[in-house]
Order: C-alpha cells, then sequence, then structure tokens
C-alpha cells in the first residue's frame, strides 16, 4: 500500500511525502525499483547528494548495473560533478550488453 500511495503523492508533486512512504515500503520489501522512486523524488526536490548517496548503494549490490550508472551519472551531473558523471557514463557504456544484431 505504501507504494502506492507513494506514486499518488508523486503525481501529486508531494515528493518529500513520497519519499517518506517508498522508505516505509522499502523496510517492507527491498525492490530496486522503489530505490528508483526515491531517488526520483529526491532529484524534483533537488536533492542530489542524497539520491547519488542511494543509487551507490545500489551499485554496492549489483555493481554490473549499467542502469544505476547513467541514473548516479545523471544525478551527478545536476549536483555539477562532472568528473565522477562522466565517470559514471563510462561505466556504464563498458557495462552495456552489445546488440546481438
Amino acid at each position: 500500500m505504501f507504494i502506492l500511495k507513494g506514486s499518488v503523492l508523486t503525481s501529486l508533486e508531494r515528493h518529500a511525502l513520497a519519499i517518506a512512504a517508498y522508505q516505509i515500503a522499502l523496510k517492507k520489501h527491498f525492490s530496486d525499483w522503489t530505490i528508483y522512486r526515491i531517488v526520483e523524488c529526491m532529484e524534483h526536490e533537488r536533492q542530489y547528494d542524497e539520491a547519488i548517496k542511494q543509487v551507490t548503494e545500489l551499485i554496492k549490490l549489483n555493481s554490473a548495473d549499467p542502469e544505476a550508472r547513467q541514473v548516479r551519472g545523471k544525478l551527478n551531473a545536476k549536483a555539477k560533478h562532472f568528473q565522477a558523471a562522466i565517470d559514471d557514463y563510462s561505466e556504464a557504456i563498458k557495462l552495456e550488453p552489445l546488440p546481438l544484431f
């Protein structure tokens, strides 16, 4: 239910309250998706450094995830941590699977 509440609050652009709802949901059941929703809300609230910390925790759990590197790269760029953004994007490119065709 907290996921649904967070989604509605996000739609209403009440990001701080959505973060709180998503964090409760996360305590009940860990999910990458929930972390990404928290990060999205933090981005809207311009809490870039805190959002970077959240994504960094995902990277610690799965260092081969290119999506997490892309998201963190975007957040680093918004936080004006440009070299860190370039490093994350470069790593995401290395991790991205090659097309099969």
